[in-house]
């Protein structure tokens, strides 16, 4: 077999696969809204030039460094989605240009220079999708929702996180009845931002439109924000005594979600992540068929070879 001719399959793959997890990656589709609204062009060290307001002060020191390395593994995640998509698709479009030309014999006296463009491309683009990878997987299972830094108090208490979901119990509720008083889902979690969902968790029913909460709640909806009807309450519904059980309910619900955003954004990030493990696969194979293809060496000798061996 050719392997000139797979070269050209894998390099058209990559290619096809990049321009596809370019149309659903949710940085560069603008549809993810992290920490910050411009990343690209936020200064990281901002939050370590307060050293006189952290002295003796260790909560807004760790503070400070959390939103820190947020700050830093977010415009990182930003910037290679950028590069190592557009950089996977522009390589590959190379790569699989001279695979065709070499394969109608066009470029048949530089196979030594296809060889080692396929290795190139696949090295690159096998470090820098996998950088990526990791970056974003990361964002995505350990950063806040739609979170917000907001740096106007960096001065006093320090920034804060604005934006974020609030978390939810599974069936939906805001509250639970737990025998004694009315908790909430992060009620004994003390982690940072605990009360936040993290991007993982958007695909959560309880976190977009679900026709079964959203119709039990819209047949009761509450007049005000004082007041409860059944066992729904409105989003700034605030508990005057959490000790007392309302009307009998084991948990309170608030206002759902009436559309399906949320599992937009996850859905289009897993993918993104999905499809970018494929391309950093793809890439190690062009990477090692470059390498056959510089050598001048034709899969069918290697197997041939191979069989001869055993049969001996």
């Amino acid at each position: 077999m050719n392997t000139v001719l797979i070269l050209l399959f894998i390099s058209t793959g990559i290619l096809v696969l990049s321009a596809i997890t370019i149309s659903l990656a949710p940085i560069i589709n603008d549809i993810s809204n992290m920490s910050y609204n411009s990343p690209k062009d936020l200064d990281c060290e901002i939050f370590s030039n307060h050293d006189e307001i952290t002295k003796g002060n260790l909560a807004l020191f760790q503070k400070l460094k959390t939103y820190k390395n947020i700050c830093k593994r977010q415009k990182a995640t930003h910037n290679l989605e950028y590069s190592s998509l557009i950089i996977n698709a522009i390589l590959s479009f190379i790569c699989a240009n001279f695979a065709l030309l070499s394969f109608f014999k066009e470029g048949e006296n530089h196979r030594n220079k296809i060889g080692l463009i396929g290795l190139i491309t696949g090295i690159i683009g096998f470090v820098l999708t996998l950088v990526y990878v990791c970056f974003s997987g990361y964002v995505f299972t350990h950063d806040v929702a739609y979170g917000i830094i907001n740096m106007d108090d960096i001065a006093g208490i320090g920034p804060n996180l604005d934006g974020g979901i609030t978390k939810l119990f599974s069936n939906g509720a805001k509250y639970k009845y737990n025998g004694k008083k009315y908790i909430t889902p992060y009620e004994a979690n003390t982690e940072y931002n605990s009360k936040y969902i993290r991007y993982k968790d958007l695909g959560d029913k309880q976190y977009n439109y679900d026709k079964d909460i959203y119709t039990k709640y819209v047949k009761n909806i509450p007049e005000n924000s004082n007041t409860a009807n059944g066992c729904n309450i409105n989003n700034d519904y605030a508990l005057s005594n959490s000790n007392t059980k309302i009307n009998n309910c084991d948990y309170l619900f608030a206002e759902p979600y009436n559309n399906s955003n949320n599992k937009y954004l996850y859905d289009r990030w897993v993918a993104t992540l999905i499809l970018s493990v494929f391309i950093i696969a793809l890439h190690l194979v062009l990477a090692i068929f470059g390498i056959l293809v510089f050598v001048d060496v034709e899969i069918d000798k290697v197997i041939g070879n191979d069989l001869v061996v055993y049969g001996n």
